[in-house]
């Protein structure tokens, strides 16, 4: 009696195994819904259209410490090469934190199908932390408490930055 349940377990299982196979071998098809991307997903246009908005965000590579950026711009009004060149010589006489922490500033130009590829690339003399270190200030009280927090430090330098610098 037990090797007859032993040989029609072993047939049951085999038959259950043998009808999965089946299910297996079958085909099947996989759907996904087609997504299509247009030009401005791969390449976004910067959105940049001027001089001062160019001007902007190469300002805004020096404040945030980003050495290099690729704009892509499509429509812009004037000439790139000449306004690239006034941008990078008002940034480093006119900018204080460029004119402490920048050694150069490089950009590279080249132009694809519909609109124009700017790569800027910026080198910095002053490290990352050198620059984070810069305390701004933006008034003479401002100034004062400041500096009486900071001596109790008894810090080796002390660099502040006096834009949007308020004499009250």
């Amino acid at each position: 009696m037990k090797r007859f349940l032993t040989v029609l377990l072993t047939l049951i299982m085999l038959f259950v195994l043998s009808s999965c196979e089946a299910l297996i071998e079958r085909d099947f098809d996989w759907e996904e819904p087609h997504e299509t991307h247009s030009d401005q997903t791969i390449f976004p246009d910067d959105g940049i259209t001027d001089y001062y908005e160019l001007k902007t965000a190469i300002t805004n590579l020096v404040h945030t410490g980003i050495s290099e950026r690729i704009f892509r711009i499509a429509e812009y009004s004037g000439s790139l090469d000449e306004d690239l060149q006034k941008i990078t010589a008002e940034l480093n006489e006119q900018d204080p934190l460029a004119a402490y922490a920048v050694s150069t500033i490089v950009y590279e130009q080249s132009h694809v199908l519909s609109y124009q590829e700017v790569r800027v690339s910026i080198r910095y003399d002053k490290t990352a932390e050198e620059r984070n270190s810069i305390i701004p200030v933006i008034s003479t009280q401002d100034f004062e408490r400041k500096t009486q927090l900071l001596l109790k430090t008894y810090p080796e330098k002390i660099l502040y930055s006096f834009e949007y610098y308020n004499a009250i």
